[in-house]
Order: structure tokens, then sequence, then C-alpha cells
């Protein structure tokens, strides 16, 4: 729970009257600032927000928050240049989120809840007769993902019998052309699909 606090120390207020209020003196914003995300390489994703709150004990009102949002590429310092964002896609590696409040006297908000979400349209990479070794074939796929995909592998060679993908990451995999229970190689086609 995040709540904003007063510009006073408690020393401050003479009365215990003023211990009633949730922050009698708010400061005049209020932040919190997320770690540094990295998504392991540069590329394009969505971002957006979800901020939770209640009333704090007292208080009635609809808070003002904002969301914004730092980020850098590989091989660049962070900036620390913080954007006004709400949803849309952005080229990054790197990227950090700022909640904002402006608290008001009264309006007091208690925050159960700030997240920001980074996501990505699922991909497909399709590759076809990959030539593979006896034994398998290391493969690079066509550009990384974020996570690990699901790999489908087809055998397409003549006389064999199926195809596998094994040692998957999220750069790669091993590819394996059978013809029975023998690791022959040969003709393979794959899918890869995720984020």
């Amino acid at each position: 729970m995040l709540v904003p606090k007063s510009i006073n120390v408690a020393s401050y207020y003479p009365a215990w009257e003023d211990f009633l209020n949730l922050t009698p003196d708010p400061v005049a914003e209020a932040t919190y600032t997320t770690p540094d995300l990295d998504t392991g390489y540069d590329s394009t994703s969505r971002v957006y927000s979800d901020i939770s709150y209640v009333d704090g004990p007292g208080q009635s009102g609809t808070p003002v928050f904002g969301f914004s949002i730092d980020s850098w590429l590989t091989g660049q310092t962070d900036p620390g240049v913080y954007t006004d964002w709400t949803v849309g896609n952005l080229d990054f590696r790197y990227i950090n989120g700022r909640m904002t409040l402006t608290p008001v006297a009264g309006q007091i908000p208690v925050i159960s809840d700030f997240s920001y979400t980074v996501d990505t349209s699922p991909k497909i990479e399709t590759v076809d007769n990959v030539n593979t070794a006896a034994g398998g074939t290391a493969v690079i796929f066509p550009t990384p993902f974020h996570l690990l995909p699901t790999v489908l592998a087809t055998a397409a060679g003549a006389g064999m019998t199926s195809a596998s993908a094994t040692d998957i990451t999220t750069t790669g995999c091993t590819l394996h052309g059978w013809t029975g229970s023998t690791d022959t190689g040969g003709l393979v086609n794959y899918t890869a699909q995720g984020e």
C-alpha cells in the first residue's frame, strides 16, 4: 500500500484531532518509480499501466494520477527522462515506469496496486527445408522471442518419418530429422510461435 506523506513531521501538529486525517498537509506531488526492466533485446512492445486505489479513511473524491515511462535501447545509457504515457507501442530494450499523484487534502487515496504491462502480439516464424545433420542441427530463429516459443517441427525430406525440436531457447533450437527411431537428419520444416 502506498500513501502520500505529509509535508510536516508528526510533532508539528498540536492537537490529537489532526491525526484523524490520513495526511493532513499532503506533499504537492508524490511519485513511485519501478525498477528497470530489461526485455532482452531491442524490440517494439506495447506499454500501458494499471493503478488501483481506495479512498483513505475519511477521504473522498477522485485523485489525479499520471503515468510516465523512461526507456532506452541497447548501447545507450538511461536518459532519466520521463514521458507521459497512456497506451501505445514503443521501441526499447530497457524501461521503467513512474506513477505520479497530485494529492489534495481530503481526497487522499490509498494505492493498493500499481503495475505496468509490456507485451507484444504473438509472433510466428516459419522456416522450410532446413537441412539437418544426423544427431541434430542448431538453428537460430530469424528474430528472437521474449519468452520461450512453442516449436513444431515436421519432416520434409524423402524417407523421413518425423521431426522434432529440442533445446528450445528464445533465440533458437536444435532440429532433428527421424527415420523410424534413428536420428538420420534430412530436410525439416519448423514453425516457432510465441511472444
